[in-house]
């Protein structure tokens, strides 16, 4: 049995994989120069059909059902002048989606209900690399949160399996336009179920990781930088000497929930705890870090949270949170509880207990 197909470029290209797409862009000054040209000729000539939503020259053929990918690759690719190792093919489905096909497909499986009577429609791309590297490329989920914790921004990276999570850096640069001198103090984690997980070197393989979150935070890197140095120094260190025993700021894990602290939102993150500040500076310094409006932030609760026990609220502006997680317990996380963005807000939240003095 035969197949009619239907067959145009794909017009636009997902984000994760736009780079290695060669975009089909038609020279305006050649077809102004054109123009009148085609004018005349368009009365002589037969009409090209055009697909108006595609805005690009189609072209239709009929092939065996039995056809195997290689083969019709061949076919489109002799048709638009293009080696087929780099053509890649996509099914249109409902609501005009795109679903690229495999290259083991079975087509008369996919062809076996399609009454002669139909066209199918196919779009491909032309890509810049072989089709054979682009499936081996890995796929990293990114989260840039140039505009605050709970204004995120989310982009999908193809990247080949030799790249450094500094070169997913550099592609990020290209997508937010970020200064290059700001790359050394971009600060990368990861998290789960909501939770900081943990901090991602630059040097880390992509093949390590599938998504991280990513911000500006040169303040967090200097003490990052400065803990690392401190630790390499402390062989060199005889015991007769004298050392500064003025505690210094130090980073804390953050994370969000509404109500109690099982029902958490959001993206976690590290904040920085300053010596001697109080809560009301505390405050204005993490409203900036999250990003959310004056109205939002009046909802919001800071707290103390160590597993297994409740939210310990600090209510008092006077409190030093810096002094509350200075005797060394790396198990406490401070909370910010409020309600999600897209979250129902009709849970009931738990007594709380506040912290006074």
């Amino acid at each position: 049995s035969r197949v009619h197909l239907r067959v145009a470029p794909l017009v636009k290209a997902d984000e994760d994989e736009e780079e290695y797409v060669v975009v089909n862009n038609k020279d305006k000054d050649s077809s102004a120069s054109d123009d009148k040209k085609n004018q005349s000729d368009d009365a002589k000539a037969p009409k090209e059909e055009t697909d108006e939503n595609e805005g690009n020259s189609i072209f239709e053929f009929w092939i065996s059902s039995y056809v195997t990918y290689e083969k019709l690759a061949k076919k489109i690719a002799k048709k638009i002048n293009t080696d087929y190792n780099y053509l890649r093919i996509f099914a249109v489905g409902n609501n005009n989606t795109h679903y690229a096909l495999n290259k083991n497909l079975n087509f008369k499986e996919l062809f076996n209900n399609t009454p002669q009577s139909q066209t199918v429609d196919l779009r491909y791309e032309i890509l810049k690399v072989t089709l054979n590297e682009l499936e081996k490329m890995k796929s990293c989920n990114v989260i840039w949160l140039g505009h605050g914790v709970c204004r995120p921004q989310t982009h999908d990276f193809m990247l080949p399996e030799n790249y450094t999570v500094d070169d997913i850096i550099t592609r990020l640069q290209n997508k937010v336009g970020f200064e290059s001198d700001k790359k050394n103090d971009i600060l990368v984690w990861t998290e789960d179920n909501h939770r900081l997980s943990k901090l991602v070197k630059t040097d880390t393989s992509v093949l390590e990781i599938s998504n991280i979150i990513c911000c500006y935070y040169p303040e967090a890197m200097k003490l990052i930088d400065n803990n690392s140095s401190q630790q390499e120094d402390e062989d060199d260190v005889d015991d007769d000497d004298e050392t500064d025993d003025t505690a210094s700021d130090f980073l804390v894990p953050v994370f969000q929930c509404y109500g109690r602290a099982e029902n958490v939102h959001g993206i976690p993150f590290l904040f920085v705890l300053k010596k001697d500040e109080e809560l009301v500076d505390t405050k204005k310094r993490l409203h900036k870090v999250l990003g959310i409006s004056e109205k939002e932030f009046q909802r919001v609760h800071i707290g103390l949270y160590e597993y297994p026990q409740s939210l310990n609220f600090a209510e008092k502006d006077d409190i030093v949170l810096y002094n509350l997680f200075a005797n060394g317990n790396n198990r406490i996380q401070l909370c910010i509880e409020h309600p999600g963005r897209y979250q129902r807000q009709t849970s009931v939240a738990e007594p709380s207990i506040f912290i006074r003095d």
